[in-house]
């Protein structure tokens, strides 16, 4: 019987030598260098080689370990890895204590959202190895789970895995460093270290001072590696595609963008802001627009036509990434089209089963590898949140797709979709430029 064993890349066994003596790092390499596989290699240099008593706590967002089960998989899929046991604590409270009473493991997984649940039901000092998978989600010094965290990591081994460490700014760096050294490099207090690296402008608005990047990475360089992947990615190509409502939708399109209210048929909508008026004219954008939090009227179809279409003439399967609950509903009645929101239906769009997979980047932007169904992505909308479209596209084109990837973003002519287009794709214009460009008042 052949035997099945990881083979590192020159990065990963690079790095694997730097963690095997850091006892606190960040890895901040590319989505899909295999940072999970780099992580269980370390754990089994440290267990059979070191023979060190590791008891490892996972940390990571819910859908990475229940949905996708990354880290259940990849430990299952290889030789050397298959050995270590793990349990998920998911599910109830109740199913949850029984899981961590009655249940021993070398691996415990859990979501971010139950870190301080944890502690109050079970001994948190035992686990002497914690990995914080997608560790952008610390990156609020401000919320509970970030509160939670430091205050529980004493003297364990921590490391911290991202793609997107800064999927905002660099004031996103100073919690997740925080939690490696207690402030030691960057300041233990957030807002010193604001105050050094940037400086306040238009009141609210903050900015990086001049080198102050390069200063940061000089001050975490010895517990922190930034870089690409080695890995040879099949080329990623980006198509823009601009659709046009009827004069008519147009001149409606325009009322609420000019006046900040629109009316059609049994249609009516009005915004109190800028703010609110783009969000309402993004929603007309994708053909429907909210009147309520769970209510909403039809308004066009010329996006649900086009990828209609283009499904039934394409050869390759394709997901297609909806930001809205109405755009899922609509892309729904397209023939072929299965959401896709369990561990199920991701091994399906793998084996080629799905002709269009339905995808939330809200729910579904860390951790999936889905690069084995399809490499064709259509973006139904655009929304203002750069970290979803790193990581929803790097479902796709990653470590082991063989096809270039080919990526479609449907864009109304003449609405916001192009501003929201050259902030997240171009990146020649901020969320906060566009407010101050647009100028308009009610």
């Amino acid at each position: 019987m052949k035997n099945n064993f990881i083979n590192l890349t020159e990065t990963q066994k690079r790095v694997l030598e730097i963690i095997k003596e850091q006892r606190a790092y960040a890895i901040f390499l590319d989505m899909g260098v295999g940072k999970t596989a780099l992580m269980l290699s370390l754990l089994e240099y440290l267990m059979f080689e070191k023979l060190e008593n590791i008891n490892a706590l996972i940390i990571l967002p819910a859908q990475v370990g229940k949905v996708f089960q990354v880290w259940q998989k990849e430990i299952q899929k290889w030789d050397n890895f298959n050995f270590i046991d793990f349990i998920l604590v998911a599910g109830n409270a109740d199913k949850r204590k029984k899981i961590i009473s009655e249940k021993k493991s070398s691996i415990t997984i859990i979501s971010n959202n139950l870190v301080g649940w944890l502690a109050k039901n079970s001994d948190f000092s035992k686990y002497n190895f914690i990995i914080v998978d997608e560790s952008s989600e610390y990156k609020s010094h401000k919320t509970k789970r970030f509160k939670e965290l430091s205050r529980l990591v004493k003297d364990q081994r921590i490391y911290l895995l991202s793609g997107t460490p800064v999927p905002k700014n660099w004031m996103d760096i100073w919690s997740q460093i925080y939690l490696l050294d207690k402030g030691e490099r960057l300041s233990a207090n957030f807002y010193h270290f604001r105050n050094t690296y940037f400086y306040q402008f238009k009141d609210y608005f903050w900015s990086m001072k001049k080198g102050a990047k390069e200063e940061i990475i000089e001050a975490i360089k010895d517990i922190a590696i930034f870089g690409e992947s080695d890995v040879s990615l099949p080329p990623v190509n980006v198509k823009p595609i601009y659709l046009n409502f009827t004069p008519e939708k147009q001149k409606i399109f325009n009322s609420m963008k000019n006046n900040f209210v629109a009316e059609w048929g049994e249609g009516e909508i009005t915004a109190l802001s800028t703010a609110t008026m783009i969000n309402k004219c993004l929603q007309l954008s994708n053909g429907m627009a909210y009147t309520s939090e769970n209510n909403y009227v039809f308004f066009d179809d010329t996006k649900l036509k086009w990828l209609e279409n283009f499904v039934k003439t394409t050869t390759d399967n394709v997901l297609v990434f909806y930001i809205y609950r109405f755009d899922k509903e609509n892309i729904l009645k397209i023939k072929g089209a299965r959401a896709i929101e369990s561990v199920k239906d991701v091994d399906d769009w793998n084996e080629g089963k799905i002709k269009l997979g339905v995808i939330s980047p809200h729910s579904m932007k860390f951790g999936g590898n889905m690069q084995f169904g399809g490499h064709t992505i259509v973006w139904f909308g655009l929304a203002w949140n750069l970290l979803n479209f790193l990581q929803s596209n790097k479902r796709v084109w990653r470590r082991g797709q063989k096809h270039e990837v080919d990526i479609y973003y449907l864009m109304m002519n003449n609405t916001f979709d192009g501003y929201v287009y050259k902030n997240l794709i171009e990146k020649k214009l901020s969320q906060e430029e566009l407010l101050n460009a647009i100028k308009i008042k009610k």
